[in-house]
């Protein structure tokens, strides 16, 4: 019996997390980039998790069946 294939959306890159520009000095900016960067973070974040979630019931089903 073969692995089963993960699905495509858990097997995409990750993003990158933005640096702040050189131009942007405010205060405003840097929480505005810090919010951007949070949202990315728990995307990641959730992706992981449904990541560990799919694989831990593969390998159950691939285990149960031998």
């Amino acid at each position: 019996m073969k692995w089963p294939a993960a699905p495509a959306e858990l097997q995409q890159p990750a993003d990158n997390l933005k640096p702040l520009p050189s131009d942007k000095k405010t205060l405003a900016d840097l929480i505005e980039n810090a919010n951007e960067n949070y949202g990315t973070y728990y995307q990641l974040k959730e992706r992981y998790e449904a990541w560990q979630q799919w694989y831990d019931t593969q390998k159950k089903i691939y285990e149960s069946v031998k």
